[in-house]
């Protein structure tokens, strides 16, 4: 969803939550209505983002704010290992939600609450086959920080597709 649909500035942030709304993709509205309400500050990171643009992000952060590392896409979940500033993002939380099953909005809605409470969350949405290497990472990078994970039920994989009919 990211490719198609681009908030640059506070104006974009109404038609961007129109525009999931019509799409039946409304799961991450509460983390852009928390972001327009000035309750958070939000930014999702790319598997290709670097540890200096968080870090530049993080310190011009003045409300809770919240890292969201979308690795949970159809084409290529590697886990934490393919993300550079995996460990720069995860020493920074205060708390880790490790969210491993389809999204839903109560989900978002819990981690923008969560992200009011500690100040610093970083989720990691990921394929249910990748949450033991988050979680893993988390232990190891996240020193003192308290998290939680979100798996799917069982025998539901996240993501249900078929990858071997995707072309």
């Amino acid at each position: 969803m990211n490719a198609f649909l681009r908030v640059d500035s506070w104006a974009d942030i109404p038609g961007a939550i129109a525009k999931m709304q019509a799409a039946g993709v409304g799961h991450r509205i509460p983390l852009l209505q928390g972001l327009l309400h000035g309750r958070i500050a939000r930014m999702e990171f790319q598997r290709d983002g670097s540890a200096r643009q968080f870090k530049q992000w993080a310190a011009a952060s003045r409300l809770p704010a919240l890292a969201l590392l979308g690795d949970d896409d159809h084409a290529v979940p590697d886990g934490p290992d393919s993300w550079p500033c995996a460990r720069r993002v995860l020493r920074w939380a205060r708390f880790v939600l490790i969210h491993g099953g389809a999204g839903r909005p109560e989900h978002y809605e819990y981690a923008a609450h969560l992200t009011g409470i500690h100040g610093r969350l970083v989720m990691v949405e990921c394929s249910s086959a990748n949450i033991s290497a988050w979680q893993a990472a988390a232990e190891r990078w996240a020193v003192g920080a308290q998290g939680l994970t979100m798996r799917p039920p069982l025998g539901c994989p996240h993501p249900s597709l078929d990858r071997g009919g995707l072309h």
